[in-house]
């Protein structure tokens, strides 16, 4: 079953832990843009997760519903009180089958790329921007999808406000997109 197409930026993301080339990191993936936030970890502990996903939300707003898999460190209360506190909702991906948490999947897929073509932390922080800056198949770039629109935080405000005006055309492409995903797939299931 397809995940459902948020509405605008930041609604939904996903997160992920990695290893490349000996070192921890972590990926969050807005769920609309597929803009992803690389972050190096100095350990793999619910804490260190905790304070990289707080400067992610601070930078582009708490999500309404953060997707992970079942990692002990999304799992345990330390994490619970965490999304508790901020105000969104976790889900967690099946225990046996953790290709539903594909965006975030798909973005360690990505991202560990661009490292092992990077010479140096400066070369990838270049491939990042690209990446970032490059038209997806909706002619958007994910920079332009997640950074035309207001900030969401704590603060009451409309939700007018909060939706870009490219919105309506990726929501469109996106579920336009899910659509035949779910029809190809639905081919061959038994």
């Amino acid at each position: 079953m397809p995940h459902p197409v948020p509405y605008r930026p930041y609604f939904k993301a996903g997160a992920d832990l990695f290893d490349c080339n000996g070192k921890s990191f972590i990926v969050v993936t807005d769920y609309i843009s597929n803009f992803p936030e690389v972050g190096q970890l100095q350990s793999t502990s619910s804490k260190a997760v905790i304070s990289y996903l707080k400067t992610v939300f601070a930078r582009h707003s708490i999500p309404c519903e953060l997707f992970t898999d079942n990692g002990s460190q999304f799992s345990s209360c330390e994490f619970a009180s965490f999304a508790k506190e901020w105000g969104f909702h976790h889900t967690t991906s099946s225990p046996t089958y953790p290709k539903s948490n594909g965006l975030a999947e798909s973005s360690v897929k990505t991202v560990k790329g661009l490292m092992k073509k990077a010479v140096d932390g400066d070369d990838f922080q270049k491939s990042l921007l690209i990446y970032r800056s490059a038209p997806l198949q909706n002619s958007l770039s994910p920079a332009q999808m997640l950074m035309g629109r207001r900030v969401c935080s704590k603060l009451p405000i409309s939700e007018d406000l909060l939706t870009p005006r490219s919105a309506n055309k990726v929501w469109k492409e996106k579920k336009r997109q899910k659509e035949k995903q779910k029809r190809l797939h639905d081919r061959t299931a038994k």
